[in-house]
C-alpha cells in the first residue's frame, strides 16, 4: 500500500458504500436515503446495492423507485445481483464490483450519519498503515424495549460502543459488520470473506469478518475506531423477545465452533476444553459480574444456549472443508 492513486484510479470514486440485502423490505429505502445525503460530493463516493437473489421482474420497480428518490445523485447508485445465497458471497461481489479505493460495509437496516463516509475516508488518508476503520453502532428501536433489554444485550443486535474517544483496536478486537470499512487492496489480498460463515437463508451464522481482521492483525496493520464514524441500527420488535436471544446465542456457539474447526485448524477436543473453561469462568464469577453490571440474570440464562450450540456444532461439524486451506493464508 503506497498511499498513492494511479492515473487510472483518478476518475474513480474515493470510497464505495456496500449494502447487501436479500430482498426489498422497506427499511432499505431509509438506509439508501441516508447514504444519498452524505456530505461527500457525488464524485467522491458510490452506493453499491448487492441484491443477494436472482433478478426477478419485481426488482425493476424497486430499483426505479430508489433511482427516483436519488434525484440528482442517482449516478452514485449502482445495483448488482449475486444469485448465490450467502452474506459472505454478496459482500465479496461488492468488493469485486466496488470502484472506490476504500470499501465501507453497512447493513440494509442501518442508517449512516450524514458525514459517515467523509469521516471514514479522512481517517484512511491519515496513515497508510490504517487497514480498517469503524465506529459505534447505536440501536434505534422500532418498539419500546422491555426493561430486561439492557445495553449488555445490545451486541446481539450488532450494536456496540467501540470507543468514546478515537483509538486503535488491539489485536483480537474487531468491528461489527454493520459499520466497518477497509482498504480495497487489503480485501483483495486476503480473498474477502469466507463463505463457510456469514448469514445464509434462515441461519444466523456469523464470525465471517474474523479472518479478515486476523489478516490485518498478523501484518501489524491498524484498525481505527472513531466515535465520529457512527450508524444507527434499526431493531425490529421481533428481536425484543426472549426467543430471539435464545436463537441468537445458540447460533453464536455454532458460529464459534465452525470457525475453530473449519477455519482455525482446531480439533474437537480443543473446542470442548475451551468451552468448559469458559463456562466455569463465566458462571463461577457470575455474582461479581452481576454486581459490576457486566451481566444480568437474563444474559446468564441466554448464555446457556451458547454452550448448547457449541455442543451441537461439535457433533455435526466436520473438521476442515474445501475452503479451509484457502483461508489459512488469511489467518496466518
Amino acid at each position: 500500500m503506497d498511499g498513492k492513486l494511479t492515473p487510472q484510479d483518478a476518475a474513480a470514486p474515493k470510497i464505495s458504500a456496500v449494502i447487501c440485502t436479500i430482498g426489498t423490505r422497506g427499511v432499505i429505502t431509509r438506509a439508501v436515503e441516508a447514504l444519498l445525503r452524505q456530505t461527500l460530493t457525488p464524485e467522491d463516493y458510490e452506493i453499491l446495492l448487492v441484491i443477494n437473489a436472482p433478478e426477478v421482474p419485481e426488482h425493476a420497480e424497486f430499483k426505479s423507485g430508489l433511482r427516483s428518490m436519488a434525484g440528482a445523485r442517482r449516478d452514485v447508485l449502482r445495483f448488482v445481483h449475486e444469485p448465490r445465497q450467502g452474506l459472505s458471497l454478496a459482500r465479496n461481489t461488492g468488493i469485486r464490483e466496488a470502484r472506490g479505493r476504500y470499501v465501507a460495509f453497512i447493513d440494509d437496516d442501518a442508517l449512516a450519519d450524514p458525514d459517515w463516509l467523509e469521516q471514514i475516508a479522512a481517517r484512511f488518508e491519515r496513515d497508510e498503515r490504517i487497514a480498517s476503520v469503524g465506529g459505534n453502532i447505536v440501536p434505534e428501536f422500532a418498539a419500546r424495549p422491555p426493561a430486561w433489554v439492557t445495553p449488555v444485550l445490545h451486541p446481539y443486535f450488532s450494536c456496540m460502543v467501540f470507543s468514546r474517544d478515537e483509538e486503535f483496536l488491539a489485536p483480537g478486537r474487531y468491528f461489527f459488520g454493520t459499520n466497518m470499512a477497509f482498504r480495497k487492496d487489503l480485501l483483495e489480498a486476503c480473498g474477502g470473506f469466507h463463505s463457510d460463515l456469514g448469514r445464509k437463508g434462515g441461519s444466523l451464522l456469523s464470525n465471517e469478518e474474523w479472518t479478515v481482521f486476523r489478516f490485518i492483525d498478523a501484518r501489524g496493520l491498524l484498525k481505527l475506531a472513531s466515535p465520529r464514524v457512527r450508524v444507527r441500527h434499526v431493531v425490529p420488535a421481533s428481536r425484543l423477545r426472549r426467543g430471539f436471544f435464545i436463537r441468537r446465542l445458540w447460533w453464536q456457539g455454532v458460529s464459534d465452533t465452525v470457525f475453530h474447526l473449519r477455519l482455525d485448524g482446531r480439533d474437537k477436543g480443543w473446542v470442548l476444553r475451551k468451552a468448559w473453561k469458559d463456562f466455569r469462568t463465566y458462571y463461577g464469577n457470575l455474582r461479581q459480574k452481576l454486581k459490576a453490571g457486566v451481566s444480568t440474570p437474563h444474559m446468564a440464562f441466554f448464555n446457556l444456549f451458547r454452550w448448547v450450540g457449541i455442543l451441537y456444532a461439535v457433533c455435526t461439524t466436520e473438521k476442515g472443508g474445501p475452503c479451509a486451506a484457502e483461508i489459512g493464508r488469511c489467518s496466518s
